[in-house]
């Protein structure tokens, strides 16, 4: 439904123009911020197919082209010599690629965590002797990326054993710490990983 105003002098009703919705525009109404986004959906539309993002859903990219929406319409004022159409098209198209390279950045770290967590076990124990070959890049990976969202995957001793492995040498050095036997560290450790692989498969 496309909301309309009548004009007094001509006798006639004329589709209310942008900063006509702007100006009357609070919390309380509702509708007339619903004119307004479906005015902009083929916008909206248009920057989802230009910058296209793997894992977001339609329904995701209008609820967040609706806040954008809002705050532009909150924030605007035409002493910026610009109309709301095209600075709402800016900012949604820098919030658009900001969220594109959030994304593409998160899989760039699940790549990099599931190559780090592909190395064999046995070879794993060895090179964490030395600090300079794993252990840097491990914990970088952790403070980056596995708290985001490994940490919601895994069990309590999966992600204590994954933790523990990044200031102890070997496996049987976190057993040790954890007071458990070997076999379960390292199952707990093999099972992280292919959570880890799985991920990535989505």
């Amino acid at each position: 439904m496309t909301i309309k105003r009548f004009n007094q002098q001509t006798g006639t009703y004329h589709q209310l123009t942008d900063l006509e919705i702007l100006e009357q525009l609070t919390s309380e109404t509702s509708l007339l911020f619903s004119e307004l986004l479906i005015r902009y959906y083929p916008l909206i539309r248009s920057i989802e197919t230009r910058y296209p993002i793997s894992g977001l859903e339609w329904d995701d990219w209008v609820q967040e082209a609706s806040y954008v929406l809002w705050k532009a319409a909150s924030s605007y004022s035409t002493s910026r010599r610009i109309t709301f159409g095209a600075y709402y098209k800016r900012i949604l198209i820098n919030q658009r690629v900001d969220l594109l390279r959030a994304s593409l950045a998160y899989k760039r770290q699940m790549d990099r965590i599931a190559y780090s967590l592909d190395i064999d076990p046995e070879f794993y124990e060895n090179s964490l002797q030395d600090d300079k070959v794993v252990l840097p890049e491990t914990k970088t990976l952790y403070d980056e990326a596995i708290q985001d969202y490994l940490a919601v995957q895994l069990s309590p001793f999966e992600r204590e054993v994954l933790l523990k492995t990044f200031s102890h040498p070997t496996l049987e050095a976190v057993a040790l710490n954890l007071k458990v036997p070997v076999r379960k560290v390292r199952s707990a450790y093999e099972r992280a990983h292919k959570k880890a692989q799985r991920l990535l498969e989505h």
